[in-house]
């Protein structure tokens, strides 16, 4: 999982580095595109659905053969 700077600006929080990780450590993401969502929506929920910032969120899946 990759996330721009613009998604640290977007939440509101003295410590968002250790909110971020904490709640991608405390979810139960499936799917990238599940991760990109969840995470995208919270940031929004945060914010009143207005961001302050350009965000991008990245995720990838290694799948083995």
């Amino acid at each position: 999982i990759m996330i721009s700077d613009g998604v640290l600006e977007n939440i509101d929080l003295e410590d968002k580095e250790k909110y971020i990780i904490e709640f991608i450590n405390n979810s139960n993401f499936k799917e990238p595109e599940e991760i990109v969502s969840v995470i995208a929506g919270h940031i929004r929920q945060l914010n009143g659905k207005r961001l302050k910032d350009d965000a991008t969120i990245i995720a990838t899946q290694i799948v083995r053969c």
